[in-house]
């Protein structure tokens, strides 16, 4: 087993950003204040990233996360013993990484778990190897939950990306799709998702260990279960789509997905939503999406509403609204 442990400190890090001319793609965010702006410290935040053998995309997540210049973050890099360049890249940016280590293990759930239990902060989220954050997401996720401090989870959005680091669609589950508001069964992108560390414990406990692929979604529902996360429009991370990640494999996510619904990790549906539900995922999904909204709109499709938190750039500010009324009436 490799490992290593540092301090991480914002301006160590910018310090010896300036200090490497070969670093030129490392312009750090800066924290205006060493406070937030309601005068409270800023929260702290530990992020895992889990990875094997993903050296052509680490560099790239890692720079992602130390260059936010976050003032109070924890950075774990559990690898699970790879065999290509991954370590050394590692390595590079050491001083810069809480604390990593390269060992065998049992997938990229074991990973996160492993991770999890060498965290302190209060919030806690994951980020795989091939994904990144998007530049400032911390401090905006930080003022966000700030906002809202009764909620134990918040989910926002994404951005596609494709193997070239292209941007290819936004990702925002709640506004494209009525499943969550309709059905009480969406999906929630997990590198955009954050949950206070001591929910994530409890919760994580229930995943079924059997999960490779899609334990984020068994997480999920089982956070659902436990209590309704606030949802936004704000967008925190890229997620990398390519040919070599778990969630290409389309026949072991569908027989996971039963797994998870016949291990009851899913919402129950009535018979309406069940059949509504069931053509969302045929050739039919755009007209049920719009036979949805029509339902919805009109109170005859029922399921718990959630609040979401939505940016008014005209106001130049963050709103607190009822979700399904926001995905109504476009306004967000």
């Amino acid at each position: 087993m490799k490992a290593n442990y540092s301090a991480f400190t914002s301006a160590s890090l910018s310090k010896s950003l300036a200090d490497k001319a070969d670093w030129s793609w490392a312009i750090a965010s800066q924290s205006l204040s060493a406070y937030m702006p309601n005068g409270s410290a800023w929260p702290r935040i530990s992020i895992v990233t889990p990875s094997y053998n993903q050296g052509e995309f680490i560099e790239e997540t890692i720079q992602s996360v130390i260059t936010q210049g976050y003032p109070n973050l924890e950075y774990f890099i559990i690898d699970g013993g790879s065999t290509d360049n991954s370590v050394e890249i590692i390595k590079k940016y050491s001083k810069h990484i809480t604390g990593w280590i390269s060992e065998k293990d049992q997938g990229a759930w074991d990973a996160v778990l492993k991770g999890s239990k060498m965290c302190t902060g209060k919030w806690f989220n994951w980020l795989n190897s091939d994904d990144v954050l998007m530049p400032n997401s911390l401090f905006n996720f930080a003022e966000i939950a700030s906002f809202c401090q009764t909620y134990k989870w918040i989910s926002g959005g994404r951005i596609d990306i494709n193997k070239e680091g292209y941007c290819v669609r936004s990702t925002c589950p709640w506004i494209r799709s009525p499943n969550l508001l309709a059905f009480g069964q969406g999906f929630f992108p997990q590198d955009a998702t954050f949950v206070q560390l001591e929910e994530f414990n409890q919760a994580s406990q229930k995943v079924p260990k059997e999960l490779k692929n899609i334990f984020d979604t068994a997480l999920h529902n089982i956070l659902l279960s436990r209590s309704k996360p606030l949802l936004t429009t704000a967008i925190f991370s890229s997620m990398r789509w390519h040919g070599k990640q778990l969630t290409s494999n389309d026949a072991i996510r569908a027989q996971e997905y039963r797994l998870i619904r016949s291990l009851g990790f899913a919402p129950k549906l009535n018979w309406q939503q069940k059949v509504l539900h069931r053509l969302s995922q045929t050739r039919f999904h755009e007209l049920v999406i719009q036979v949805t909204r029509l339902l919805l709109s009109l109170g005859l499709v029922k399921a718990d509403d959630f609040d979401a938190l939505v940016y008014d750039p005209w106001a130049r500010k963050y709103e607190l609204k009822s979700a399904r009324k926001a995905y109504l009436s476009n306004n967000f």
